[in-house]
C-alpha cells in the first residue's frame, strides 16, 4: 500500500496557474491565504507551500537520497571558518536584525539612523545594499550559508523592504553566474543552492538561476540517477515556466518517468507529473497517458 500525503493529494489535484483553472481546494486555501502578494509572479503562495511539502516528504521517504531537499538549518552555520569573512559577517548582521525587527529600514526608522545624515556609523540599510552588491566576493559554501539564512525571512518582511529584495535578487544573480561558469564544485552543492532557492522564490522578480538550471543546454546528460530526475522535475514544478524544450526532449523526460513508474513512490509520482506539467503549456498525449496511469494506480483525479 502507497502512503500519499495530504500535500500531495493537494498538488495533485490542482490545475495549472497558467491556465487559470484553480480546484476548489485551492480557491478555499486562497481565501484565507496571506495578504502579501509573491514577487514571483508565476507562482501562487499556496502552489509554493504545496511544492515545499512535498519536497520535505521526499526527505523523510529518503534523507540520504534526498539530501539536497533537508530544511534549511542555521544551526551550523556560525563556525569560526565559515565566518571569518566580514562580508558575511555583515550578512549575519543584516539577518539578526530582520528577524529582530522586520527589515533594515524599519531598524533605521526605530533607532532614528534614518533623520542623522551625518553620522559616522554605517546605518543598516546602507549595510543592507553595500552586502547585495559585493556577494560576488563570497566562496560557495559562504553563499549557501547566505541562502540558508535569507530562507528564515518572512515573505512579507521582504515584500516590504527594497534592502532585502536586492540581497535576494543578487544571490540568484551570484548563483547563476556560477552555474553558467560551471564554478560549484560538485552536483551537491549546485543542487542544494538551487533547492534553497526555490525555497527563496516568492522572494524575487524573476530568476535567472532556475531558468538555468531548468533550461540549460546539458539537462538530459545531468539526470543520470532516479533521484536525479525527480529533483529536476521538482525543480521545474517551483520555476513554472514552460520550456523551450523539443517535442523529443519532452517526451523523453515523460518516457524516463514512464520506465521507473513501477520504483516510484506516490509522492515521487506527483512530483514528476507537476514538473512536466510545468514543462508545456498543452499536455501532450503521452503525459495524458502518464496521468491515467496515475490516477488508476493510486485512485486520484487528476483535473
Amino acid at each position: 500500500m502507497h502512503f500519499v500525503s495530504t500535500t500531495a493529494t493537494k498538488l495533485l489535484c490542482i490545475n495549472s496557474a497558467r491556465c487559470a483553472r484553480i480546484s476548489p481546494l485551492l480557491a478555499v486555501l486562497g481565501s484565507f491565504g496571506s495578504r502579501y502578494k509573491s514577487l514571483y509572479c508565476q507562482l501562487t503562495e499556496a502552489d509554493h507551500a504545496n511544492l515545499r511539502g512535498l519536497a520535505s516528504d521526499l526527505y523523510r521517504q529518503d534523507s540520504g537520497k534526498y539530501r539536497m531537499l533537508k530544511p534549511p538549518d542555521i544551526a551550523n552555520l556560525f563556525n569560526e571558518n565559515l565566518m571569518s569573512a566580514s562580508l558575511l559577517k555583515d550578512f549575519s548582521d543584516i539577518h539578526e536584525t530582520t528577524v529582530q525587527y522586520g527589515s533594515p529600514e524599519l531598524a533605521d526608522q526605530l533607532s532614528g539612523a534614518m533623520y542623522m545624515h551625518a553620522q559616522s556609523v554605517e546605518d543598516k540599510s546602507s549595510i543592507a545594499l553595500r552586502v547585495s552588491d559585493e556577494l560576488y566576493n563570497l566562496d560557495n559554501e559562504q553563499i549557501q550559508a547566505c541562502l540558508e539564512l535569507s530562507c528564515q525571512w518572512p515573505l512579507d518582511t521582504v515584500f516590504q523592504s527594497w534592502t532585502l529584495q536586492k540581497i535576494v535578487q543578487s544571490l540568484d544573480s551570484v548563483c547563476h553566474q556560477r552555474s553558467f561558469q560551471e564554478t560549484w564544485n560538485s552536483d551537491d552543492q549546485l543542487f542544494r543552492a538551487v533547492y534553497l532557492m526555490s525555497l527563496n522564490l516568492l522572494k524575487v522578480k524573476e530568476t535567472k538561476f532556475l531558468h538555468y538550471f531548468v533550461f540549460r543546454p546539458d539537462t538530459e546528460k545531468c539526470l543520470k540517477t532516479h533521484d536525479a530526475l525527480v529533483f529536476y522535475l521538482l525543480i521545474s514544478a517551483f520555476n513554472n515556466l514552460s520550456s523551450n524544450l523539443s517535442d523529443t526532449q519532452l517526451e523523453n523526460l515523460i518516457n524516463r518517468v514512464e520506465s521507473h513508474f513501477d520504483n516510484f513512490e506516490a509522492v515521487e509520482l506527483a512530483v514528476s507529473y507537476a514538473g512536466l506539467s510545468a514543462l508545456t503549456e498543452k499536455q501532450p498525449i503521452p503525459l495524458t497517458k502518464l496521468k491515467k496511469r496515475i490516477e488508476s494506480r493510486f485512485g486520484f483525479r487528476l483535473n
